[in-house]
């Protein structure tokens, strides 16, 4: 696959603007080189090629694809499941079909890059990854944790998962099946990120979206049990779904959160009615039954987000943020300075101390807003822009500017786009 230039600027060049149109696919694919295009062909288009270009592209790779069972067919050769190129990772799965498996595994997704974006990343001993599916959050977590443990309920699952550590020679994983934290009980990781069947759905047909339980009481479990495998120290990861109420003043997982015993923050990301989540979701035939579960249940509307914990602070704390769009980008710096920051606050000599612009923050006036991380802009007073934020490599002493509320909101970039179907996205 590396021979050949299988990776994400093979794919970006097919799939430039994301659209399902498998015949521009198809011509922008034949301009590529013979091999490159019949490997894209294979395992991304989900075509069949001649045995010939099979061989031509992928050597030996062709009897060792037959024999794993990825490759199938006589005189022509298809793939039995999709491989795509994410930066230097390659990532296997499932392919896409109308008519799909419980057990099916699905290709990293939107959901899958929000989590990552949101994912501390210094170094730690263990890590753990709650319902890996293809396994794409525990290979990034590979990079920076001596130890990976990776759930899931789906022993399909796992078996993708190890198919894609050893795709990508990571030897630091382990896979183990079994229903959320059960299968680590009693043991503490550093880093947590979870990424669970969240949708609100009438049904638990598919294991890798639908939960075991109805509304949002499977996100709220995990939120409140997480705590229990977290180290000192140790921050997690969950994203998750809520259905708000008319009188809530605060998103749900607040109050999920405020008796971990761990500081937390809230990020809303998205809010979408019941309609719309119901034509997101169903297979065909399927809209009618989908609002009448949403009708039966009072559920109008329906919000998504995540929530970050870290446990071990003097006095937990809870912050909101309302994040339209998701991070601007790999936000696991921005998250550390933001929990460092709650911790100066403690210190009662935090007004001697000096105040810098962030590395990746820009001021316009009183307008101050981060190129990467979240994304956040926020309002300033005039005197706090002038006196304490003067340029970006200035500091001045003095007390720090009281916030006008504990929520922030950043607007949305049109020109960010996620992981559209079989597209390269910024994993790594």
């Amino acid at each position: 696959m590396r021979r050949v230039g299988f990776d994400g600027a093979a794919l970006e060049a097919v799939f430039a603007d994301g659209e399902e149109r498998p015949d521009l696919f198809e011509a922008r694919a034949a301009e590529l080189p013979q091999p490159r295009a019949t490997a894209l062909r294979l395992f991304v288009l989900g075509t069949e090629v001649t045995r010939a270009d099979a061989v031509d592209a992928l050597g030996d790779g062709l009897a060792a694809g037959i024999g794993l069972g990825a490759l199938v067919g006589d005189d022509r050769i298809r793939a039995t499941l999709r491989i795509v190129a994410h930066d230097v990772l390659l990532l296997a799965s499932d392919l896409p079909s109308t008519d799909l498996a419980d057990d099916h595994v699905a290709a990293a997704h939107l959901p899958s890059l929000t989590l990552a974006r949101l994912t501390v990343r210094h170094r730690v001993t263990r890590a753990l990854d709650v319902g890996t599916g293809n396994g794409i959050q525990a290979l990034l977590l590979s990079r920076h944790a001596d130890h990976v443990v990776a759930i899931d309920f789906n022993e399909r699952a796992l078996r993708f998962t190890e198919l894609n550590a050893a795709l990508n020679g990571r030897t630091n994983i382990e896979t183990r099946a079994g229903s959320w934290l059960e299968p680590v009980a009693g043991e503490r990781f550093g880093i947590v990120v979870c990424n669970p069947p969240y949708v609100v759905s009438p049904g638990s047909g598919l294991l890798y979206r639908d939960g075991d339980v109805r509304g949002d009481r499977l996100s709220e479990r995990l939120v409140r049990e997480m705590p229990t495998v977290l180290a000192d120290g140790g921050y997690a990861t969950v994203l998750v779904s809520w259905i708000p109420a008319a009188a809530d003043d605060e998103p749900a997982p607040m109050r999920w959160s405020a008796d971990s015993g761990c500081d937390s923050v809230v990020f809303t990301l998205h809010h979408e009615t019941a309609r719309e989540s119901a034509a997101l979701w169903e297979h065909e035939g399927e809209l009618d039954s989908w609002l009448d579960f949403y009708r039966a249940e009072g559920i109008e509307e329906i919000a998504y987000g995540a929530v970050v914990l870290r446990r071990g602070g003097a006095r937990p704390w809870q912050g909101a943020v309302e994040l339209a769009g998701g991070p601007a980008g790999h936000a696991g710096r921005h998250l550390e300075r933001i929990f460092a920051a709650h911790d100066l606050l403690e210190d009662a000599t935090v007004g001697a101390l000096p105040l810098a612009l962030a590395p990746d923050a820009e001021l316009d006036g009183t307008r101050l807003r981060l190129r990467g991380g979240l994304g956040l802009r926020a309002e300033l007073d005039a005197a706090g822009a002038a006196t304490r934020c003067r340029s970006r490599r200035s500091s001045r002493r003095g007390s720090p500017p009281t916030p006008r509320s504990r929520s922030l909101r950043a607007r949305p970039d049109p020109k960010r786009r996620g992981a559209a179907h079989g597209r390269p996205s910024p994993f790594c």
